[in-house]
């Protein structure tokens, strides 16, 4: 597994970087696992967590792919959301400023994504869940769904945007 930090700060033409913070751990199931960042990106792969998984990042972004646990919550205020092949019984995306993106499948219970300035764009991978919330205040919403419309139950919130949910037969 790896967790990178990479944080960024350019001041007029003069660029401050900070080298990346990777960790690695070894190769088994974690109990739990809490990633948290004022300002920086956080990556995360191939990881087996048994319960609660938490990544947070005040300005940045979140990648996380291959991820398996009980509870995943992803937050960020300013910086996009990117999910690859996750898997979980509950998520939690959260996005003040920023896109939500989707690739691969997740597969969940409950699946909730908020943006409240971005698009959450679930339309390049398929949505495996029995409960979907999605909400925006300002963007759009697409999203394809796995298996027939009264498998599952989707809440859409969408103040300003279009919205595109469609379902995907395997």
């Amino acid at each position: 597994m790896h967790i990178k930090e990479e944080p960024r700060l350019v001041l007029i033409n003069w660029q401050f970087e900070t080298p990346p913070l990777t960790v690695t751990l070894p190769k088994k199931t974690l109990t739990t696992l809490v990633v948290n960042t004022q300002n920086g990106n956080i990556t995360a792969e191939n990881i087996l967590i048994e319960k609660d998984a938490e990544f947070i990042t005040q300005n940045g972004e979140i990648h996380v792919s291959q991820i398996s646990a009980s509870d995943l919550s992803l937050k960020t205020d300013a910086g996009g959301i990117f999910l690859r092949t996750v898997e979980c019984k509950t998520l939690k995306a959260e996005t003040d400023l920023g896109s939500v993106r989707l690739s691969g499948t997740l597969t969940a219970d409950l699946a909730e994504f908020t943006s409240e300035l971005g698009d959450i764009d679930l339309s390049e991978g398929i949505v495996k869940a029995n409960d979907i919330r999605l909400s925006t205040e300002l963007g759009n919403i697409s999203a394809k769904l796995s298996g027939k419309q009264q498998d599952y139950s989707a809440d859409v919130t969408c103040d300003m945007g279009n919205t595109n949910l469609y379902p995907y037969q395997s």
